[in-house]
């Protein structure tokens, strides 16, 4: 889509343990073929526990969106009952699975985390918005569902839009000394331990498809817990990432959708791990082969196991 229609296209690809750049002609898709396969996820459940054995559990979370107060609620009863659970039984490894989470509500990445994480944390250390004038920049491309998000009627005008956007700010942040606005301290999110906090081994597996609260749960529990990262870079920043408010576009001839999120976190984290813009880097750097991806093996799983049996 972004290339436009076309017969073939001709692509050159690196793979990570290669020196010399591969050429491959592939066919172009009808779009009626392309609309069939795109669904909203391509995971079959949100989050699930599953034993491997006696002393291994795999716990894997797909998405921290809820999107609505019960269903958040039923997502903090599924962690409660399962590492109490776990806890029972005296399970020993803990392998989480976060390589397909991009993120989701406020609230879910630190109710993970708090079983985790050992300390009082907190979700971050501010959040910016760097101005507020000519807040949403072309009003006039933005998408109707974020008119429905924001209770305004879909006529509205560009300067009702933007009051509209400056009183919800002023109602939520403070303005600061360098003339940002700034999240007030009273929303920001904190956590305690949670009561069954799990006390064995960790092995988180991650993605380069790991992005806003997926990189902050990331983020917060690299620098504050003895987890083991396997896998790859996260998507989504160390120090910090883009969230809070959204702004959904339809660009006018192409007919392009995205969003982009325009508040600053700076994320929690005291350690200085890696340079600046980075994502959170595991410790084991693992990359599936294509021979691995055909044949179905999991080698970032195949991993924590492995490391599993050298820890025993």
């Amino acid at each position: 889509m972004a290339f436009g229609p076309q017969e073939k296209f001709t692509i050159a690809y690196l793979h990570n343990s290669d020196k010399e750049s591969c050429t491959v002609e592939l066919p172009g898709i009808p779009k009626f073929e392309l609309e069939s396969t795109i669904t909203e996820s391509h995971y079959e459940k949100p989050y699930y526990l599953e034993y491997l054995d006696s002393s291994t559990v795999l716990l894997t979370v797909n998405t921290f969106s809820t999107e609505t107060r019960k269903n958040q609620k039923i997502f903090f009863k599924f962690l409660k009952n399962s590492f109490s659970e776990i806890s029972k039984k005296g399970v020993k490894n803990l392998i989480l699975d976060i390589r397909e989470n991009t993120g989701g509500d406020d609230g879910n990445d630190m109710e993970l985390a708090s079983y985790l994480i050992d300390t009082h944390f907190k979700e971050n250390k501010y959040r910016k918005l760097g101005t507020i004038d000519n807040v949403p920049p072309y009003p006039q491309y933005l998408l109707s569902q974020w008119y429905d998000m924001m209770e305004l009627d879909s006529d509205s005008t560009p300067e009702t839009i933007q009051k509209t956007m400056k009183k919800m700010v002023k109602e939520e942040m403070i303005k600061g000394d360098d003339g940002a606005y700034y999240w007030r301290e009273d929303k920001v999110i904190h956590r305690d331990p949670a009561k069954n906090k799990f006390k064995g081994n960790v092995f988180v597996l991650t993605s380069g498809r790991v992005f806003s609260g997926g990189g902050l749960f990331s983020a917060l529990v690299r620098d504050k817990s003895n987890a083991i990262f396997i896998g790859e870079e996260t998507g989504g920043g160390y120090y910090r990432h883009t969230g809070s408010i959204p702004l959904f576009y339809n660009l006018p001839n192409s007919k392009l959708i995205f969003s982009i999120f325009i508040v600053i976190n700076e994320q929690d984290v005291d350690k200085r791990l890696f340079p600046e813009g980075s994502g959170t880097m595991p410790h084991y750097e693992v990359y599936p082969t294509i021979k691995e991806f055909n044949n179905g093996k999991d080698a970032v799983l195949e991993k924590a196991k492995q490391l599993i049996k050298e820890v025993k």
